[in-house]
């Protein structure tokens, strides 16, 4: 995980929030490793709201989970590759109301 504060960011450029790139997720299981997330990328700029939809099943709470790196064992995380301008993000975090996977299982 790369993580910038506001004087390391490329001059010029418009830096994200936060920026995922290849994010794969998987599953061990007695017949192999299942593939839950398969090579998702996602930038959030700042004042973003993002939402993630789909059907029962489809990965997004494991997606969320694995963007904010909190998938656990039999779940394992590879090749992401994580940008976090850290600052502003966790400043924008904590003046969000809402941070959820949605609490259904």
């Amino acid at each position: 995980m790369q993580l910038l504060t506001e004087s390391e960011a490329p001059k010029g450029d418009k830096m994200p929030l936060l920026k995922v790139e290849n994010l794969k997720i998987y599953f061990h299981m007695p017949r192999g490793n299942v593939k839950a997330v398969d090579g998702v990328d996602i930038e959030i700029d700042e004042g973003e709201i993002v939402g993630v939809a789909g059907e029962s099943g489809s990965g997004k709470s494991t997606l969320a989970l694995g963007i904010m790196r909190l998938i656990v064992p039999p779940g394992f995380i590879e090749g992401a590759t994580y940008t976090l301008r850290a600052r502003r993000f966790f400043t924008s975090l904590r003046r969000s109301s809402t941070l959820s996977t949605g609490g259904r299982g």
